[in-house]
Parts: structure tokens; sequence; C-alpha cells
């Protein structure tokens, strides 16, 4: 059975903080987990595609080309669901609870 959306989430956030940030270990501080973890998570999305996202060596970590094209179609994406969360949050007017 090929991954869902729902078990790539998570380590798509993973990319993408580490993409912005540069490093496992800065992605690590702003996810607030550990580098180990984000490492995973990255390499578990790399399988998944089948693609290198990163160019690594023991002192530097840069995105390759697919990599950086990979992250623009997913920056927007995750940009369009913070705007629906927001737009949610701003039109509920306050009334929240369990929908039965």
């Amino acid at each position: 059975m090929p991954p869902t959306v729902e078990s790539t989430l998570p380590n798509l956030l993973s990319f993408c903080r580490t993409y912005e940030h540069g490093s496992f270990t800065r992605a690590a501080r702003a996810l607030q987990v550990t580098p180990a973890a984000v490492s995973r998570s990255v390499a578990r999305l790399e399988r998944t595609l089948g693609a290198s996202l990163f160019r690594r060596t023991t002192r530097e970590l840069r995105p390759t080309a697919l990599g950086r094209a990979y992250y623009d179609k997913c920056a927007a994406a995750l940009a369009l669901l913070a705007e629906a969360e927001q737009e949610l949050a701003d039109s509920s007017g306050g009334s929240g609870g369990v929908m039965r």
C-alpha cells in the first residue's frame, strides 16, 4: 500500500523546516524534536519519493535541484493549509466544541 498524505505530512514538515533552517539541528529546535528524528523523517520522505532532496556532507547540507523544486510546491501547499485554518478560526467567532 503506498504512503498516504497523513503518514507523509510529518516527514514533509521536517523536510520544509530543514530546508528553511539549513540544518537538521536548527530544524529540530524549531520543531522541538531531536536532530536524529528530523534526519530520519527526511530520509523516510526521500525513500517514499525515490529521490534525494538534500546533498549531505560532513560539513554541509544543501538542497538538490529536486529538493528546491519540491520545497517550492510543499511550501505553497502548507501555506494554503495555514490559510484555511486561519479562515476557519476567524469565521468560527469563538464558538468551539465538538460536533455531534
